[in-house]
């Protein structure tokens, strides 16, 4: 996330936090895909600066995410290949204990 002047804000910029106006009535929300409009709208009612959403931040956020569900995801796969060879040995002793 990045605060950046509204005069230098370009189409196409994603507001990453709200943005209310001094009574706090939500002008835009965030994830708001910026246009002329909505930047005029803005200078309308006085505001200044927004957060925009940073590509950069972004893109290391999403690499962080990804790493953590790959982690997640080998210590489930784990954890099942263990209860199924858990339950496959429990079938196995029953089998030879009952003979």
């Amino acid at each position: 996330m990045k605060k950046i002047q509204i005069v230098d804000i370009k189409n196409g910029k994603i507001l990453a936090k709200e943005v209310s106006n001094s009574k706090g009535l939500m002008l835009l929300s965030e994830g708001t895909v910026l246009k002329k409009e909505h930047i005029d709208k803005l200078a309308e009612n006085n505001i200044s600066e927004v957060y925009i959403v940073d590509s950069q931040e972004d893109e290391a956020a999403i690499n962080f995410c990804i790493d953590n569900i790959e982690e997640d995801s080998v210590d489930i796969i784990k954890d099942v290949i263990d209860s199924k060879a858990n339950i496959s040995s429990a079938g196995s002793l029953s089998t030879s204990v009952s003979m």
